[in-house]
This record gives C-alpha cells, structure tokens and sequence, in this order.
C-alpha cells in the first residue's frame, strides 16, 4: 500500500487497504491517504460507483452544482439508482462532507432497506440521530456496519476517510462482495 499516513498499527489500517485493493478509494495523493480528512458527498458517491462495478449509464444530471468530471457521472448514476438525492432539484453539494448518519441512510438504501428490529438505546446520543436517518443508523448498527465508540454515534459528525473506509468495508462484508 502505497500511503505513507497509514500504518499497520492503526486501528483503520485494514479497513483502508481492503478498500484501496478493491479499487474503491485512492489517495489524496501518490503516497498520502489523509485518514482523518473529511469524506465529501462526491467522493463517496465515486466510491460506492465503483463498488458497484462502475456501471455504464448515460444521465443528464438536474444537478448545477457539479463541476468535477470525476464524480459527475458517479452522482448520477447513484442519483438514478435512488440511493443519495440532492438538496434540492439542482444542488447535490459535492463538496459538502458527509455525515455518518447520511452515510448509513446511503448504504441501507443501496441495501434494499431492509426491515429494521433493534434500538439505538445503547447509545448516548441516539436522539440526535435525524428522523430520516433512524431506521438506516439502527439497521447499520445491527449488522455492524457502524459501531460506535464511548457509547456514542456522532451521527451527525462528518465522516472521515478512515471512518468511511471502515464502514464501506463492512458493508461489502455483509454484502458478500470482498473479493
């Protein structure tokens, strides 16, 4: 593995490198990974595109605000798909960093959402998790997906390319598609 900020001893160590060999994330740079950077709403639309096998897909996109070719056909594909919407009819705000809670409300999406049994009582802060996102957090937290750390969620905290790594990596677990 190529990125000089990230070392085996680091808790997130495996999570990036299996999503670095799956092809579903590269570096800031040649050699730097920047584990603790903000993931945007644009860059994990690209990695769950490529998760998905980069798909072929001709859309024209309502979306004014995308101005990078890298992610311009990830967002529409995904938009299509049902899996991220816009703030509105022509803003997705690509560079926004996305928020765990988001990323779970994604993920249960391209899941099939599927039914929900368990709580989030074990948590501190449970209640800040935003009506919408209830149902994805919990079934995130159920199949292990999110898990936490000190009795708290921050699912309103932006993720970050370690944290995100780690929970596209589990998803794939769950979703069988780790090669």
């Amino acid at each position: 593995m190529p990125f000089s900020d990230v070392k085996t001893g680091d808790w997130f160590y495996l999570s990036v490198r299996t999503a670095y060999e799956q092809g579903l994330i590269n570096g800031t740079s040649a050699s730097t990974f920047s584990p603790a950077e903000t993931l945007t709403r644009a860059q994990l639309v690209t990695m769950l595109y490529r998760m998905a096998g980069s798909p072929k897909v001709s859309c024209a996109s309502s979306f004014t605000d995308l101005t990078q070719d890298y992610y311009q056909l990830p967002v529409c594909w995904a938009s299509l798909e049902g899996y991220v919407t816009g703030y509105s009819e022509s803003v997705f705000g690509p560079d926004d960093p996305i928020t765990r809670q988001d990323l779970a409300a994604v993920l249960y999406r391209m899941a099939g959402k599927p039914e929900v049994k368990g709580s989030l009582k074990e948590f501190q802060d449970a209640e800040d998790v935003s009506d919408y996102a209830i149902d994805p957090v919990q079934w995130a937290v159920e199949q292990g997906i999110m898990q936490g750390s000190d009795g708290l969620l921050r699912p309103r905290a932006s993720a970050s390319r370690a944290e995100a790594s780690a929970i596209l990596v589990r998803f794939l677990i769950l979703m069988d598609e780790v090669e």
